[in-house]
């Protein structure tokens, strides 16, 4: 999500030369501003942050401090905002914990107000908030007073436990902005995991309209009645969920409305493979024909249903027979029989070369033989992200290096993972991220790998088997690692969704 803070203005303003960003943090927020931008200024109120980030320099991939464009500001951002008088094309705030007294204010109209005098005519606001501090009347608040500073507010969620807030006084248009964004610089915002405009498109929750309908009628936030600092820390199990989440914005989905540009199918698949199932399948009702079939061929995969599955591909192929979308799902959907032998509804002879590599590397997977999946390393690698095996494939890369038990291998293995889950997070993925790094001796790495499986699995019985699988692995760790994600991974072992879905849907 912090990637994602500093991606998004960009990606609706990509003429954005001068950014503001409030709250350096671990400064991975800045490291993500891409070529494009010129000056970024940032302000922290706390000396001990810009130190701490000092300190771990040297360990960092890339240092943000060292970025010739960024010039740190010591200080709080409301007093900084009202003692300079520049103009920022976009205005990025990140507030660690907004209840409290230092961070509340951040939230307020007089704030917003504040903000909106200090953006060009057409910049762009960026404000994150965490699911866990807002409810439903919280979230409709900030956005009200959003709307009512600024005009022009849109939602986005990234796939993780925040969402973000995008205020401009002059009209959003993002899926033309980001494709504009993306031919500019796409290496930019690929490491990261956007690779295309679906990958973009997949986070949008609101637009302007339909966030202003989500928002009418609620009180707004202001210094005087700030409801964050008087409620956010005391919320408890009425705070948000992803699902419930989503079910709130859902009849509201902009993408009904909006698809310059996109690949529908793409899309939908790319939906379904990052965990909103539910969201791919209510797009999938207003396809028709093999377009429909295909959607919820790839829905019932994610939900690992692959018979299901092969009926809906199969159904696709018989209404459009050339469609490559559907067989590449067939052969996903097929996997443990291909892994076999041939499949006589699979035309192996009509694949596209990396296609019928996945299947070759399954065959050998299966048979224990790890020196003839890295014979066909190069090909399996022309499946890049947002193809329908990029993962399958990116698995089995990894996979025959981890089996070599070489530490070099492994870290390799390690690096393809982690930009395979730079895209989106898969329980699978993650896993064999922690084996990689295990057996390449990165300690902090694996700990990080699983911790994450202990965050996001799911509360189902495929999240607890994956945290099950997971503490198979921490007694691999030091022990003083492994005491600290073991506890965390026991209770998600054990875990049960939090409460009945409020909205109709479950979390995805």
């Amino acid at each position: 999500l912090s990637h994602w803070l500093c991606l998004l203005p960009v990606l609706l303003r990509p003429d954005a030369r001068e950014v503001l960003v409030i709250g350096l943090g671990g400064g991975t927020a800045i490291e993500s501003l891409p070529a494009t931008v010129a000056r970024i200024d940032v302000v922290e109120l706390e000396p001990e942050v810009v130190a701490a980030n000092r300190v771990i320099a040297a360990a960092r991939a890339r240092d943000p401090l060292a970025d010739p464009r960024v010039r740190i500001h010591l200080g709080d951002a409301r007093g900084a905002l009202q003692l300079t008088a520049k103009r920022y094309d976009a205005i990025v705030s990140q507030p660690s914990h907004p209840w409290t007294a230092g961070a509340s204010h951040l939230y307020t109209r007089e704030f917003f107000a504040l903000v909106r005098e200090r953006l060009s005519p057409d910049g762009v606001f960026v404000q994150w908030i965490g699911l866990p501090f807002v409810d439903e009347l919280l979230l409709r608040s900030l956005l009200a007073t959003l709307d009512e500073v600024f005009g022009h507010v849109q939602l986005y969620w990234s796939g993780e436990r925040g969402v973000l807030f995008a205020a401009s006084a002059a009209p959003l248009t993002p899926l033309a902005t980001a494709a504009q964004a993306l031919r500019a610089t796409p290496g930019d915002f690929a490491r990261f995991g956007v690779d295309r405009l679906e990958d973009f498109a997949g986070a949008w929750q609101l637009d302007e309209e339909g966030s202003r309908a989500f928002a009418r009628g609620e009180a707004l936030n202001t210094d005087d009645r700030n409801q964050l600092a008087s409620r956010a820390s005391r919320l408890g199990d009425r705070s948000l969920d992803v699902g419930f989440l989503r079910g709130l914005v859902a009849e509201r989905d902009p993408l009904r409305a909006h698809a310059e540009g996109i690949d529908r199918a793409v899309l939908l698949r790319i939906l379904a493979e990052r965990g909103s199932e539910l969201r791919a399948m209510d797009l999938a009702r207003a396809e028709t024909g093999a377009d429909g079939e295909r959607a919820q061929g790839w829905v019932e995969l994610a939900n690992s249903r692959p018979r299901n599955a092969a009926r809906h591909f199969e159904r696709a192929r018989e209404l459009a027979p050339g469609d490559g979308e559907a067989l590449v799902g067939l052969v996903a959907s097929r996997k443990s029989e291909l892994a076999r032998g041939a499949v006589p509804e699979i035309p192996e002879r009509e694949l596209a070369a990396p296609i019928a590599a996945v299947i070759a590397g399954w065959r050998a997977a299966a048979r224990g033989e790890w020196p003839a999946v890295a014979a066909i390393d190069a090909e399996l690698a022309r499946n890049v992200p947002g193809d329908a095996l990029y993962r399958e494939a990116t698995r089995l890369r990894a996979q025959w290096r981890v089996e070599r038990g070489d530490p070099g291998a492994a870290a390799d293995a390690a690096e393809i993972l982690a930009a395979m889950l730079r895209s989106s997070w898969e329980g699978e993925g993650a896993l064999l991220h922690a084996r990689a790094a295990i057996v390449a001796g990165q300690i902090e790495v694996a700990w990080t790998a699983l911790d994450r499986i202990a965050d996001l699995a799911p509360p189902t019985e495929r999240g607890r088997d994956l945290a099950r699988r997971a503490l198979v692995l921490v007694e691999r760790l030091p022990e003083d690692a492994a005491r600290r994600v073991r506890d965390p991974l026991e209770r998600r072992a054990e875990a049960r969704p939090r409460r009945p879905d409020r909205a109709g849907v479950k979390a995805h």
